[in-house]
């Protein structure tokens, strides 16, 4: 995470801000750190998912299918 510091100008300058010039600085800050999200999150698979259930003591193939059922409807009602 990258560190966010500010000048006493720039304090002196967000604190004039007013309104929606106030709000569009404050979406920028959030679109960024949501976008810098986006590149380090590690993407989750089903496939990922399957590999970690397939290597899980106590789950049988039939299980496995089960769970994977409902992994498969998650992903598709995000898509």
């Amino acid at each position: 995470m990258q560190e966010i510091s500010l000048n006493r100008e720039q304090v002196r300058e967000l604190k004039k801000k007013k309104g929606p010039e106030l709000v569009r600085f404050l979406k920028n800050i959030y679109l960024e750190g949501y976008k810098e999200g986006l590149h380090t999150t590690p993407k989750v698979t089903p496939e990922a998912i399957n590999r970690i259930i397939k290597n899980t003591k106590g789950v049988g193939e039939a299980k496995r299918r089960a769970i994977m059922e409902q992994v498969t409807k998650l992903f598709e009602m995000e898509g």
